[in-house]
């Protein structure tokens, strides 16, 4: 059995409120510094490989987009167009994850 914070009540392990005075009953979680809850570290991991893989591959694509529509005479093949397409994602979905992590 636990007690009330406030009123020191003997209340039911997974009582929610107290029911004697009416209050909220939580326990207290110690938190340690430095800490990284186990969701928190894989989306840590997730961003890192983003950053690894999914950024160069984005830079590429676009790159040789752009490089294609110069050898043919300004017009793009629809491959190269996929790529520009996937390349600007790429990139702006990395941009919405490192935001999202910082």
């Amino acid at each position: 059995m636990k007690y009330c914070t406030k009123c020191g009540n003997e209340r039911l392990d997974d009582a929610v409120i107290c029911t004697r005075c009416g209050c909220a009953v939580y326990e207290k979680r110690q938190i340690y510094p430095g800490y990284v809850p186990p969701k928190a570290r894989c989306v840590r991991i997730l961003g890192l490989l983003s950053l690894i893989l999914v950024y160069p591959l984005g830079i590429l694509a676009i790159v040789f987009a752009i490089l294609s529509r110069e050898d043919s005479g300004g017009k793009m093949c629809s491959q190269a167009a996929w790529g520009m397409a996937f390349g600007i994602t790429a990139l702006c979905l990395w941009g919405i994850n490192m935001w999202i992590l910082s």
